[in-house]
């Protein structure tokens, strides 16, 4: 798989495709955010945003769950943008 893109693109996309605010990926992102024990706040959704930084892998699981999409497509791979379970579903299938 190659990279076809990166995080900060990939979140203005999703944010553009389910009309979300940067605020409202917080509040999605809470649950998931208890759940892994990941401290989420607006200066990193900001600083993804932007490209200044990329998310580490524990807060990129949490941004993909609350995103209902996969860490490797957030990640800016070339793979369907799907939740974690259809895209390992269907790696199964294939299989």
């Amino acid at each position: 798989m190659k990279k076809v893109s990166n995080t900060a693109s990939r979140l203005k996309e999703i944010m553009k495709e389910k009309g979300l605010k940067q605020t409202d990926i917080l509040n999605k992102a809470i649950p998931y955010c208890k759940k892994y024990g990941v401290k989420l706040g607006r200066n990193n959704i900001s600083q993804y945003i932007s490209g200044e930084i990329e998310p580490g892998q524990a807060k990129l699981i949490v941004l993909a769950e609350a995103l209902e999409t996969n860490e490797m497509w957030l990640m800016g791979l070339d793979i369907p943008n799907v939740s974690k379970e259809i895209l390992e579903s269907s790696i199964k299938k294939d299989k």
